[in-house]
């Protein structure tokens, strides 16, 4: 699989086009030589020690197939109609391609901030899917994707919007009330005795005395042994 990204400057909304099949190694790449001040592209490099590394982030805007990606590459440098203005990039390599040049018509721009909107839509809800089914946490798909974790719980609420799930903001917190949620199932009938299958049911006092009252339980009913 191969992807198109953009490294994004925040503060003046320029930015630098590429591609690649591992996000997170050439995001980290990038920003190794930024830092040391080797970046092969010296207008990214010039605006990075301008602005420091808080300013720019990067994003997953497409993807593709192998052997589409020269194709996929194309058609976003074609969207950007040589603008020196607002791309970084210093030619369109895919074709080795024409030196950036000349003004953006404000209808293109637009379109393009469209496009990179809905490319990391995309990409990021690919994530978010992950993260549904798999269970994982937020920190560990922002380190394996490259992204960041506030970029996955920005667009958490939309992705709920789309696919009529519920996000869980923690995998740990609601396995822990599931779980809680059993042991009141067994309380409501055998009573005070269901103490006993706190080991069975995996349940830790601490967790009953935590969510018991969501089921509308005294937390101290359970406590007094038959």
């Amino acid at each position: 699989m191969q992807y198109i990204y953009v490294i994004e400057n925040l503060n003046n909304g320029k930015f630098y086009i590429g591609r690649t099949n591992k996000p997170d190694a050439r995001r980290r790449g990038h920003f190794s030589e930024l830092r040391r001040g080797i970046h092969g592209n010296p207008r990214l490099q010039a605006s990075f020690n301008k602005h420091g590394e808080n300013a720019f982030e990067f994003k997953v805007v497409d993807s593709c197939e192998d052997s589409q990606v020269e194709a996929k590459e194309a058609e976003w440098f074609d969207a950007f109609e040589s603008n020196k203005s607002i791309l970084y990039n210093c030619h369109f390599n895919t074709h080795g391609g024409p030196i950036c040049y000349g003004p953006m018509p404000k209808e293109t721009a637009i379109k393009i901030s469209n496009s990179i909107k809905d490319g990391t839509r995309k990409y990021i809800f690919a994530i978010l899917d992950e993260r549904y089914n798999d269970k994982r946490s937020y920190r560990f798909l922002a380190k394996k994707h490259g992204v960041g974790a506030n970029t996955l719980l920005d667009y958490t609420p939309e992705w709920e919007a789309k696919t009529g799930l519920k996000m869980p903001v923690s995998f740990q917190v609601e396995g822990s009330r599931e779980r809680v949620s059993k042991f009141v199932e067994l309380f409501s009938e055998i009573g005070v005795a269901a103490i006993r299958h706190l080991n069975e049911l995996n349940v830790t006092r601490k967790s009953l005395k935590k969510y018991l009252p969501e089921f509308g339980i005294d937390y101290h009913q359970v406590l007094i042994r038959p």
